[in-house]
């Protein structure tokens, strides 16, 4: 599969070339940002360090080398990413470390270690080698001094108008973007991606969530988007500096309609998560029936193995036929990446469910069903 096409939609994260293929972050007291080595002879990504335990935020790191002549243990999943989580603690900061497994999704977490570290200690993880990856080395740095550049901006659109682009004031550099929707329909959903000296740093699709607009007629919506840092990795431990030169492109919209504007290979990934979010709702819905025991459900779930729902791609590749035959054939990523999606999800919110009285744990059937239901009505 062409790895270029693919990060077009896997982007429903940020992706860059530093390899932070996702990230939930806010931004840490002080200047203080943990430092992330994850590939030797490329330069360190930095991540924020949240305020506590409490209100850790995470990123995962996609771009790693593996370890020659590693077996993957029987029944054991591929490693995909390398998750970190750092928060203050007294005096120093604890970083607890993960890797996310599957064949084609994150579908397993596995603990590494737990690590603390102070100002300027680096420690390596070499842990990572029981799950067959090069060890990562970290470091909590102080921030450099640095000023937020702001993009010059180029719209593929004519219904998303930039109003406003500024400096934001946080650890590390980031702006905001500032849109407005001057159609007369809801936007679902649009595209963006970042460049530096006109190459590719970053890529974004902000949506509404569970069938919902992102932005109404008539409204406007803010995004805050990190600058892209210097290639290199400074002497005396400090984060580099903004580069330069850097473009921000809207590439395209999607309306709630399902009707668009701008790249039509962005376009057709979007509404590709929407057919696979469709297939993943009607097939669940029909199991959440009321009465079903916890543990029934969880069998059942279980056991479920969403198809795809082959008229409704047939139905997309016919609206975009004007795509590559390997653009076409790269449809299928934006699908499975949703149908996983939907899926775990729901597993995630049934975990917590199994622990409510009986009473109360219908009453979340009820409630779910009604929800994913309504939530499918909302899709075109």
């Amino acid at each position: 599969m062409n790895r270029k096409m693919s990060l077009v939609f896997v982007g429903l994260f940020l992706v860059n070339a530093f390899g932070l293929a996702g990230f939930a972050q806010k931004n840490s007291p002080g200047e203080l940002v943990l430092e992330i080595t994850f590939l030797n002879g490329r330069p360190p990504a930095y991540q924020t360090i949240s305020e506590s335990a409490a209100n850790s935020k995470w990123a995962w790191y996609s771009l790693f080398k593996r370890t020659p002549d590693f077996q993957i243990p029987a029944g054991g999943l591929p490693v995909r990413a390398v998750k970190f989580v750092p928060y203050f603690e007294k005096d120093s900061v604890k970083i607890n470390v993960s890797v996310l497994t599957g064949q084609k999704f994150h579908d397993e977490e596995k603990v590494v270690g737990a690590y603390s570290a102070r100002e300027n200690e680096r420690i390596v993880i070499k842990e990572l080698k029981n799950f067959g990856v090069e060890p990562f080395e970290i470091a909590v740095v102080r921030v450099a001094p640095s000023a937020s550049v702001l993009p010059s901006v180029i719209n593929k659109t004519n219904s998303l108008q930039v109003i406003g682009v500024e400096p934001n004031f946080s650890t590390l550099p980031t702006y905001k973007l500032r849109l407005l929707n001057t159609s007369d329909k809801a936007i679902s959903a649009f595209a963006f991606e970042t460049l530096v000296n006109n190459q590719k740093r970053l890529s974004g699709m902000p949506q509404g969530t569970q069938g919902a607009a992102l932005i109404e007629a008539g409204e406007t919506f803010e995004k805050l988007i990190p600058n892209s840092l210097q290639n290199v990795k400074m002497p005396d431990g400090a984060v580099p500096t903004v580069q330069p030169n850097q473009t921000i492109v809207i590439t395209m919209v999607v309306f709630a309609d399902g009707s668009y504007e701008g790249e039509m290979f962005a376009a057709a990934g979007f509404r590709g998560f929407l057919v696979g979010r469709k297939t993943a709702l009607k097939q669940i819905i029909n199991i959440l029936q009321p009465n079903t025991k916890p543990e029934n459900l969880a069998r059942q779930m279980s056991n479920l193995q969403i198809t795809l729902d082959e008229a409704d791609f047939a139905a997309l590749l016919k609206e975009f036929s004007a795509l590559s035959e390997k653009e076409k054939a790269n449809l299928r990523v934006p699908v499975e990446v949703a149908v996983s999606g939907v899926k775990k999800d729901f597993l995630r919110q049934l975990e917590e469910a199994q622990n409510l009285k009986p009473e109360e744990f219908s009453d979340w059937l009820a409630q779910t069903r009604e929800s994913y239901k309504k939530w499918l009505a909302q899709l075109p």
